[in-house]
């Protein structure tokens, strides 16, 4: 599936040098990283920043771009949401409305987010769901928060893979003329579908988890100094 052409490959240099370190402390480093990104407001600090993590992922480049394209959709939304709600809340008050200003937060926060997704890319993703949850496991984090955690990541994928196979079929089947109205329905209701259909695989999944001797929580299989 095209989903799995989105894995971050963990044995390319330089992240090749990050697998030597312990997964928990790669998690708090990645967190730690992260926390300091939304911290920063200078150009400079976030400009070096972004070309570093992207230097590191460089050799991910296709992998990394499909990863920032809905990210920077929900960034362009920040582009014209910021301003326009800077002015209306300038026009109701008031108050001096200064463009500059909501323009310089809108790519601040565009560069931190941009920032923050690649340093999760190179600390927390190459990690897998397995050194991730042995990780949190040996931190303390309660049991039950990391099962929910696997059934979360597990049910995405679900999820993904209804969405794409209700898609493929929409697309083989439409006309060329459909309107674009109908399309958009169309589409509408094959994603309530997909859903519902996930919903009820979700629900398979479990079933054959439990007759299997699931009683809860997920052992941690990956054991690491």
């Amino acid at each position: 599936m095209f989903i799995n052409h989105l894995e971050i490959d963990k044995n390319r240099f330089p992240l090749r040098l990050l697998n030597r370190l312990d997964p928990r402390l790669r998690l708090a480093a990645g967190i730690v990283c992260i926390a300091l990104v939304i911290q920063v407001r200078d150009y400079t600090i976030l400009a070096a920043l972004f070309a570093a993590a992207l230097a590191v992922l460089i050799s991910n480049g296709r992998v990394v771009w499909m990863r920032l394209i809905p990210i920077n959709t929900f960034v362009l939304m920040i582009f014209v949401s910021l301003p326009f709600g800077e002015y209306l809340t300038a026009v109701l008050n008031n108050t001096e409305y200064h463009f500059i200003n909501s323009l310089h937060n809108a790519v601040v926060y565009a560069a931190r987010i941009n920032t923050a997704a690649l340093l999760y890319m190179i600390f927390i993703v190459p990690l897998g769901i397995s050194a991730l949850s042995g990780a949190l496991m040996k931190m303390g984090l309660p049991p039950k928060l990391i099962t929910l955690l696997i059934l979360t990541y597990r049910f995405i994928f679900i999820l993904w893979e209804r969405i794409f196979t209700a898609t493929l079929s929409l697309r083989l089947r439409k006309p060329k003329t459909m309107p674009k109205l109908t399309e958009f329905r169309a589409y509408a209701a094959m994603l309530a579908a997909a859903i519902i259909s996930a919903e009820l695989r979700s629900r398979k999944v479990m079933t054959a988890m439990r007759a299997r001797g699931f009683d809860g929580v997920f052992p941690v299989t990956v054991d690491f100094k």
